[in-house]
């Protein structure tokens, strides 16, 4: 048995076992392959260096040629590093993608040397990503885009983008399951999205990050954004104080006139903007019974101020926390508090020990979309309350002024918002289940 041991011991090692560590030869041997690399890439530059006038009419700054050679170095660095057999044919594939890359920033490369600096980042990107060839897509792609619709680069990358991440695994599973619904519901979804994503995409593109700047630092800008802010919070505390305990009586409850309660909660979103605006004035304006009221015995002005802002707020945004609240609810099971009341909790204390939390995450994106629908809204102001303005107030007054490039800007200020909503919305449902988690009856004596 020993003499076993010392034979399986001393016997090689299989290929199919871990890789060895790097020993010293191979130390030499690759940085002798880097020192060769490196000659024969300086070679080349230099008769890229004497070739580049008469390509382009202009010299290529030692500088720029400086940046490039580090980007191509990196890249036979990265090449000899991750390469496997069969190591001519990946070779010969990388220098087709460097050559098409090449190619393809060709036309910017002759206008202006500086455009070099566009090859150095493809090329430390391309070196980057050389043991990942599915994420080369990406840049290729856009390659693709800045070549041939530059004035739609970022729009165009985006849907192509989504496309190439999201088209080739619903098509082999079509090929592999014979299923062809699936992927047809998916290209329908895409297009759709394609026609809400591209013209924002391509809007936000149209205004430069010192216009912007520029926007934030104007004191109409500042103010509009404060009064934005200020109203759209207090409407959606106001919301959430009152519609979070209305969407939990609708769900767990039944009472008569509960049917068309469940029915005008969507109300507000079926009403025309404007029209909303000519009915809260109509209710609270100074000319009404109750506006006038309210304006002479306890100086609440509605019309042009920012009551009357947040009261066209609260009407149109409301929705959106009292059903995202009620999806919430009904996702919790009633037996959690059913089992709570017995074991001698009460029924608000089974709420907010129990549904509460187990709601949060719905609540909370309630309270975001409610939040920013309360921010954006446009007609009913128009109408209602005007002054102070908020931030779409001024796009559209800056807009009508002919001050395009300005409502541009502030524009896309809204929309950088949005996206800030949709990436919070994205970060509350991807959360970890502390504000989610499942309660048992154990919990709820505590």
């Amino acid at each position: 048995m020993p003499g076993d041991l010392s034979q399986a011991s001393s016997a090689p090692a299989t290929s199919a076992g871990p890789a060895s560590p790097l020993t010293g030869a191979g130390i030499v041997r690759g940085l002798r392959l880097m020192l060769i690399a490196g000659a024969l890439l300086a070679g080349a530059h230099a008769g890229v260096a004497k070739a580049w006038p008469p390509l382009t009419g202009q010299h290529l700054k030692p500088a720029i040629s400086l940046a490039l050679y580090v980007a191509n170095l990196f890249l036979i660095a990265s090449l000899l590093l991750g390469i496997r057999p069969p190591w001519r044919w990946v070779l010969a594939g990388h220098a087709v993608g460097y050559a098409v890359m090449v190619w393809l920033l060709w036309p910017l490369l002759r206008v202006m040397d500086e455009n070099v600096l566009l090859l150095v980042l493809a090329t430390l990107v391309y070196g980057g990503l050389v043991r990942r060839p599915r994420l080369l897509g990406y840049l290729f792609i856009y390659l693709l885009c800045l070549r041939f619709l530059p004035a739609y680069l970022y729009p165009v990358f985006l849907l192509v983008s989504l496309l190439y991440m999201t088209v080739p695994p619903f098509a082999r599973a079509a090929a592999r399951d014979h299923e062809r619904f699936m992927p047809l519901c998916h290209l329908a979804g895409l297009i759709l999205l394609a026609a809400l994503l591209v013209p924002v995409t391509y809007f936000c593109t149209q205004s430069t990050p010192q216009d912007i700047d520029q926007r934030f630092r104007e004191p109409e800008v500042l103010s509009a954004m404060g009064v934005s802010l200020r109203t759209s919070a207090l409407a959606t505390l106001i919301v959430l104080v009152l519609g979070v305990p209305l969407a939990y009586a609708v769900v767990r409850r039944s009472f008569p006139g509960r049917g068309l309660i469940d029915t005008l909660i969507d109300l507000p979103i079926v009403v025309p903007a404007p029209i909303a605006g000519i009915a809260l004035l109509a209710f609270l304006g100074p000319k009404s019974p109750l506006g006038e009221f309210l304006e002479s015995q306890v100086g609440l002005r509605f019309f042009d101020s920012e009551w009357g802002i947040i009261a066209a707020q609260v009407f149109v945004a409301s929705p959106f926390l009292i059903r995202a609240s009620m999806v919430a609810f009904a996702a919790v099971d009633v037996r959690y508090e059913n089992v709570a009341r017995t074991l001698g909790s009460t029924t608000a204390s089974a709420f907010v020990r129990i549904t509460l939390p187990m709601s949060m995450r719905g609540i909370l994106i309630g309270v975001i979309l409610t939040w920013f629908r309360a921010m954006a809204e446009f007609g009913a102001l128009q109408i209602m309350a005007n002054r102070p303005r908020t931030v779409p107030i001024l796009a559209y007054e800056r807009f009508v002024e002919f001050q395009q490039a300005e409502a541009q800007s502030v524009g896309v200020m809204v929309l950088l918002l949005s996206l800030g909503v949709v990436v919070g919305m994205w970060i509350i449902r991807a959360m970890p289940t502390i504000l989610g988690r499942s309660i048992g009856a154990s919990d709820a004596t505590r």
